[in-house]
């Protein structure tokens, strides 16, 4: 017995069947493509006076601090931090290294658990001066400097609200800022614009941030954006200075007012 075959309905047929649903194509956003990260690593050394009259800096550093870093992360292949803090050498206040090589997270924590107190008491026009020329010097012999800079770059960033005492190595703030210059690491000073400073960073061609001698969080805060975007623009385009540096009058030195 045989069966007979079922009819398949001609195209005109189908085409006179009404669509009782529209036929939706859901929508797949287009996203941007990410940004590649500058194949560099970045060796960042924060250098923070802890002395008592910085105390307003317990709350400023760890916000503006983490706005730097988090900038400086989205660039970089990667990012080591050191966290050093110094005070007054003739108080017993010698450098301390609360991070030797860590990740940024860890830095945050780090500055977070630092105790300001202590200091000098020999007044001047910029506050108890502190010994933060010889805390440079100490960053440079400390950290591990990258040799090869298409691969990796270094930056200390200085927190102070006073002016230095002379380093007790006998060298002198340009010849300090020299020797920075010399191993390709941007230097950033967060601080007063105290005569010793200005020197260490015009000759660094180093970036002078001017605050308070005793900033408030907000205060800190403007002026992490522009660090954070100085060393990026920085890694980006390779440069061996802080982008910026050597634009004004003031040999490489641009003092944010504050406010």
């Amino acid at each position: 017995m045989f069966r007979r075959k079922a009819r398949l309905p001609s195209a005109t047929a189908l085409a006179e069947v009404p669509l009782t649903r529209p036929i939706s194509v859901p929508r797949v956003p287009v996203m941007p493509a990410a940004r590649p990260k500058v194949p560099c690593d970045v060796q960042l050394c924060i250098e923070i006076d802890h002395t008592g009259s910085t105390q307003k800096f317990e709350l400023g550093v760890p916000e503006s601090l983490a706005i730097i870093l988090k900038l400086i992360s989205t660039k970089a292949r990667r990012v080591t931090v050191w966290v050093i803090v110094h005070g007054d050498h003739d108080a017993g206040q010698q450098e301390e290294v609360l991070l030797d090589g860590g990740t940024p997270e860890q830095a945050i924590e780090a500055v977070k658990r630092i105790k300001y107190e202590g200091g000098g008491s020999i007044p001047g026009p910029y506050g108890d001066p502190e010994h933060h020329l010889d805390a440079v010097e100490f960053a440079l012999g400390h950290v591990p400097w990258a040799v090869d800079r298409t691969s990796g770059r270094g930056c200390i960033i200085l927190f102070s609200s006073s002016e230095s005492h002379p380093a007790r190595s006998g060298a002198t703030p340009a010849q300090i800022g020299e020797r920075v210059k010399e191993k390709g690491v941007l230097l950033y000073c967060v601080s007063e614009p105290t005569p010793m400073l200005r020197e260490m960073c015009s000759a660094g061609g180093g970036l002078l941030f001017q605050i308070t001698n005793t900033p408030d969080p907000t205060e800190l805060q403007k002026i992490a954006a522009p660090v954070a975007a100085s060393i990026a623009a920085s890694l980006a385009r390779g440069s061996t200075l802080p982008m910026g540096a050597g634009s004004s009058d003031t040999q490489g030195i641009v003092t944010k007012p504050q406010g």
